[in-house]
């Protein structure tokens, strides 16, 4: 720092008195069905056409209607940057397909339904795994009935991306599920 006065001109020099921070880099959005995954920040804000949207402040955002998104971050010293702007354009509901699973309804909230065809009659068992791999709702075989779908709460699951995987005597589905 410079300064004077009418006598003349002083220069003072203090270290580290002000740290200029760089930007994040803008973070990216992996977009995979209506599930919007951010790079890494220390904190989050998602946006809806240019709003934000209440609530939505982790690293998974699950798109409800069609539209524009994007996410801000901020790294630890409170430098903030914007990912480019996803477009989704549409919400559709699970169809059964060739592998005869269908998940009722992806985006969940507390509770969700598995139900599979004949082909998927008995020795049915089913997991939910997070993101990392790790088991953290199983059922087995013997707790699911002959029936053709299973009730499971998912009331003590965080907001996040997991792995339905249903398996029966040799095949596995695996259906990719988020709250």
């Amino acid at each position: 720092m410079i300064t004077g006065n009418a006598i003349g001109l002083d220069t003072l020099y203090l270290p580290g008195y002000v740290n200029v921070n760089p930007l994040p880099p803008p973070p990216t959005i992996n977009m995979f069905d209506c599930t919007l995954i951010s790079s890494i920040g220390e904190t989050y804000q998602w946006y809806f056409n240019s709003a934000p949207i209440a609530g939505t402040t982790n690293q998974v955002n699950v798109a409800t209607q069609a539209g524009e998104y994007y996410v801000v971050i901020n790294d630890g010293n409170g430098c903030s940057s914007q990912s480019d702007i996803v477009t989704y354009t549409s919400i559709e509901m699970d169809e059964p397909d060739e592998d005869g699973i269908l998940i009722y309804l992806d985006p969940f909230s507390d509770f969700i339904t598995v139900e599979w065809n004949e082909a998927w009659s008995n020795n049915i068992s089913i997991n939910i795994i997070n993101a990392l791999g790790g088991t953290i709702i199983g059922i087995p075989s013997a707790k699911i009935n002959t029936e053709s779908s299973y009730n499971i709460n998912l009331l003590s699951l965080s907001e996040g991306m997991y792995f339905l995987i249903v398996m029966q005597e040799g095949n596995i589905v695996v259906k990719k599920i988020a709250k």
